[in-house]
């Protein structure tokens, strides 16, 4: 487990020298995994917070990348990624805001997956943005991580964004179905920032994929995603801020401790990476600059959230690269939040 997902009895410290708490209860996503016979065989170090993109700011210290030697794992998830990739557990659960599970999926050569908002409840999860905090699965195949949602997904009363998920979903089932007239669309702009071997293994990755299922390949433009990004961004360091100062927000459900523990992290928050101070102060003093600041954040997602639903209007798959550069040497990738990390 990634150490911000709540394992009773296990203190966790989310990557950081200022936060300290000891969970009563699972986390909801934890609890399922134990009622379908999972073994949980401990929790996993990331960057703190879940602010960061390479798995190098951790109060222990770098993770290391067991596929790539002296490259950066990738990150937030930088445990989960590498307890996988090194072959130490089957599968782990992570957590993704702007790409905290898929990045070290990529880096690591392993299978990421972030689920729609909601379908995998994030109770019992250390939030860094709720409204855009997704729980996630890596793993190292596909059918692995189809079990892991399966027994993971599902609606959560306590969960409010949870509410519109299905009951039950059969995704191991389904792996065995075979699709019809698929059409693959890839937003051209993704491919055109990716380095040249990225953008040629990203392409003969989607031309294999197409030849195998007998699909169609158009490229298709996404221009309101940059924009969509960037909002994610600033939503993420002003929901951050206000949670260190409030110890909650509306409507993020609370654990016992949870409160006084974010609390506490505030007043001794010095110790955090430069960058993540800086990210801090950032959501701090943004509302105050421009009271709309928040608000214009959700008309930029909700902008790309409806060019989404038109592309799928038109085809069935958008396939792009998850991350625009291969694994960088480590210490020479810059440490910021979400994509800033040349993810594009």
């Amino acid at each position: 487990m990634k150490e911000n997902v709540a394992v009773g009895g296990v203190t966790t410290t989310c990557g950081t020298d200022c936060f300290e708490w000891t969970p009563d209860i699972d986390a909801v996503a934890v609890e399922r995994l134990r009622a379908a016979g999972a073994t949980i065989v401990g929790t996993t170090d990331m960057d703190p917070f879940a602010f960061g993109t390479t798995g190098e700011l951790s109060a222990r210290g770098p993770t290391r990348n067991p596929a790539v030697d002296g490259h950066v794992p990738g990150g937030s998830s930088s445990g989960s990624a590498a307890a996988v990739a090194g072959g130490s557990v089957d599968a782990a659960l992570g957590t993704d805001t702007a790409g905290s599970v898929r990045i070290p999926a990529a880096f690591c050569g392993i299978v990421g997956y972030k689920p729609t908002y909601g379908l995998v409840p994030a109770e019992g999860v250390v939030p860094l943005s709720p409204s855009n905090d997704h729980v996630g699965v890596l793993a190292r195949t596909v059918e692995t991580a189809a079990r892991v949602l399966e027994a993971t997904a599902g609606q959560e009363a306590t969960r409010p964004a949870s509410l519109g998920a299905p009951a039950r979903l059969a995704f191991v089932d389904d792996l065995d179905r075979e699709p019809d007239d698929l059409r693959f669309g890839v937003p051209d702009a993704f491919m055109a920032a990716a380095t040249p071997a990225v953008e040629a293994a990203a392409e003969a990755a989607v031309t294999r994929a197409a030849v195998a299922l007998d699909a169609e390949i158009d490229s298709v433009g996404f221009p309101e995603a940059e924009a969509a990004v960037d909002a994610n961004d600033a939503g993420t360091v002003m929901e951050f801020a206000a949670l260190l100062e409030r110890g909650s927000l509306l409507g993020t459900g609370s654990r016992a401790g949870l409160r006084a523990a974010l609390r506490r992290a505030n007043e001794r928050r010095d110790t955090l990476p430069d960058r993540v101070l800086e990210l801090i102060e950032t959501g701090r003093r943004l509302p105050s600059r421009a009271p709309d600041a928040y608000g214009r954040t959700w008309d930029a997602r909700r902008l790309a959230a409806r060019r989404q639903q038109a592309l799928f209007a038109e085809v069935d798959v958008l396939a792009m690269p998850t991350t625009t550069i291969p694994a960088p040497p480590s210490a020479r990738c810059p440490a910021t939040v979400g994509r800033r990390c040349s993810t594009r």
